[in-house]
Protein backbone atom coordinates (compact mmCIF):
# COMPACT_ATOMS: atom_id res chain seq x y z
CA UNK A 1 0.00 0.00 0.00
CA UNK A 2 1.42 3.41 -0.49
CA UNK A 3 -0.06 6.75 0.25
CA UNK A 4 0.71 9.78 -1.56
CA UNK A 5 -0.39 12.89 0.74
CA UNK A 6 -1.04 15.78 -1.86
CA UNK A 7 -2.88 19.22 -0.57
CA UNK A 8 -4.70 22.01 -1.90
CA UNK A 9 -2.18 25.66 -2.53
CA UNK A 10 -2.78 26.66 1.22
CA UNK A 11 -1.62 23.68 2.31
CA UNK A 12 1.37 23.38 -0.26
CA UNK A 13 2.18 26.58 0.89
CA UNK A 14 2.22 25.77 4.92
CA UNK A 15 4.26 22.80 3.41
CA UNK A 16 6.73 24.96 2.10
CA UNK A 17 7.44 27.41 5.02
CA UNK A 18 6.71 24.85 7.80
CA UNK A 19 8.20 21.67 5.69
CA UNK A 20 11.11 20.57 7.97
CA UNK A 21 8.62 20.82 11.04
CA UNK A 22 5.38 18.53 9.07
CA UNK A 23 7.58 15.68 7.67
CA UNK A 24 8.08 14.17 10.84
CA UNK A 25 4.67 15.05 12.12
CA UNK A 26 3.21 13.51 9.08
CA UNK A 27 5.48 10.41 8.80
CA UNK A 28 3.81 9.99 12.52
CA UNK A 29 0.56 10.31 11.29
CA UNK A 30 0.86 8.11 8.61
CA UNK A 31 2.16 5.21 10.54
CA UNK A 32 -0.31 5.58 13.34
CA UNK A 33 -2.81 5.66 10.38
CA UNK A 34 -0.89 2.44 8.84
CA UNK A 35 -0.80 0.32 12.29
CA UNK A 36 -4.45 0.91 12.43
CA UNK A 37 -4.87 -0.64 9.21
CA UNK A 38 -2.52 -3.78 9.72
CA UNK A 39 -4.33 -4.47 13.42
CA UNK A 40 -7.68 -4.31 10.88
CA UNK A 41 -6.28 -6.62 8.38
CA UNK A 42 -5.44 -9.22 11.20
CA UNK A 43 -8.83 -8.82 12.23
CA UNK A 44 -10.00 -9.78 8.98
CA UNK A 45 -7.69 -12.38 8.40
CA UNK A 46 -8.44 -14.42 11.62
CA UNK A 47 -12.02 -13.12 12.07
CA UNK A 48 -13.31 -12.66 15.53
CA UNK A 49 -12.52 -14.69 18.17
CA UNK A 50 -14.76 -17.71 17.61
CA UNK A 51 -13.24 -18.23 14.38
CA UNK A 52 -9.31 -18.26 15.50
CA UNK A 53 -9.48 -21.82 15.73
CA UNK A 54 -9.78 -21.87 11.74
CA UNK A 55 -6.25 -20.43 11.53
CA UNK A 56 -2.95 -22.82 11.58
CA UNK A 57 0.01 -20.48 12.77
CA UNK A 58 -0.80 -17.13 12.39
CA UNK A 59 2.51 -16.25 10.43
CA UNK A 60 0.69 -14.29 8.46
CA UNK A 61 -1.35 -12.30 10.24
CA UNK A 62 2.21 -11.77 12.87
CA UNK A 63 4.22 -10.59 9.82
CA UNK A 64 2.14 -7.89 8.31
CA UNK A 65 3.91 -4.64 9.32
CA UNK A 66 5.59 -1.43 8.16
CA UNK A 67 7.81 -2.45 5.33
CA UNK A 68 8.99 0.65 4.04
CA UNK A 69 8.83 4.66 4.85
CA UNK A 70 10.22 7.08 2.49
CA UNK A 71 10.51 10.64 2.29
CA UNK A 72 11.63 12.16 -1.21
CA UNK A 73 10.96 16.16 -1.37
CA UNK A 74 7.95 16.83 -0.59
CA UNK A 75 6.14 13.00 -1.03
CA UNK A 76 6.41 10.55 1.65
CA UNK A 77 5.34 6.80 1.37
CA UNK A 78 4.80 4.36 3.63
CA UNK A 79 4.17 0.60 2.77
CA UNK A 80 2.78 -2.02 4.85
CA UNK A 81 2.27 -5.86 3.77
CA UNK A 82 3.92 -9.11 4.49
CA UNK A 83 7.38 -10.54 3.52
CA UNK A 84 5.95 -13.74 3.48
CA UNK A 85 5.59 -14.98 -0.03
CA UNK A 86 2.39 -16.49 0.32
CA UNK A 87 0.73 -13.57 1.93
CA UNK A 88 -0.19 -12.37 -1.84
CA UNK A 89 -1.78 -15.14 -2.69
CA UNK A 90 -3.80 -14.86 0.57
CA UNK A 91 -4.87 -12.06 -0.53
CA UNK A 92 -5.35 -11.99 -4.22
CA UNK A 93 -6.25 -15.62 -4.70
CA UNK A 94 -4.60 -18.35 -6.74
CA UNK A 95 -5.45 -21.31 -9.65
CA UNK A 96 -4.77 -24.69 -7.94
CA UNK A 97 -2.84 -27.66 -9.52
CA UNK A 98 -6.33 -28.98 -11.11
CA UNK A 99 -7.27 -25.07 -12.67
CA UNK A 100 -9.80 -24.28 -10.32
CA UNK A 101 -9.98 -20.45 -8.93
CA UNK A 102 -9.49 -19.93 -5.16
CA UNK A 103 -10.48 -16.67 -4.38
CA UNK A 104 -8.15 -14.25 -2.02
CA UNK A 105 -9.58 -13.32 1.28
CA UNK A 106 -8.77 -9.51 -0.06
CA UNK A 107 -8.20 -9.26 4.06
CA UNK A 108 -5.75 -6.28 3.46
CA UNK A 109 -8.05 -4.34 0.58
CA UNK A 110 -10.81 -4.54 3.28
CA UNK A 111 -8.81 -3.58 6.16
CA UNK A 112 -7.75 -0.57 3.93
CA UNK A 113 -11.11 0.49 3.13
CA UNK A 114 -12.93 0.03 6.70
CA UNK A 115 -10.20 2.21 8.33
CA UNK A 116 -10.27 4.98 6.02
CA UNK A 117 -11.95 7.55 8.16
CA UNK A 118 -9.92 6.56 11.36
CA UNK A 119 -6.42 6.76 9.03
CA UNK A 120 -7.52 9.79 7.89
CA UNK A 121 -8.54 10.96 11.07
CA UNK A 122 -5.58 9.71 12.99
CA UNK A 123 -2.92 11.38 10.40
CA UNK A 124 -5.24 15.24 10.74
CA UNK A 125 -4.95 15.12 14.64
CA UNK A 126 -1.39 14.15 14.96
CA UNK A 127 -0.56 16.80 11.86
CA UNK A 128 -2.65 19.34 13.81
CA UNK A 129 -1.15 18.20 17.15
CA UNK A 130 2.38 18.63 16.27
CA UNK A 131 2.45 21.98 13.88
CA UNK A 132 2.57 25.79 15.42
CA UNK A 133 -0.45 27.11 13.27
CA UNK A 134 -2.55 24.10 14.60
CA UNK A 135 -2.14 25.01 18.20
Amino acid sequence: MKLKVIGIPEAKEAIRRYGFQLKPVTMDGLVKGVNAVIEQARTNLYGHPPARRYRRTGRLGASLRILNQQQTGSIIVVEAGSDLEYGFYQEYGWTSRAGRQIPGKLFFTKAVETQRPRFLELLATTIKAGVPWGK
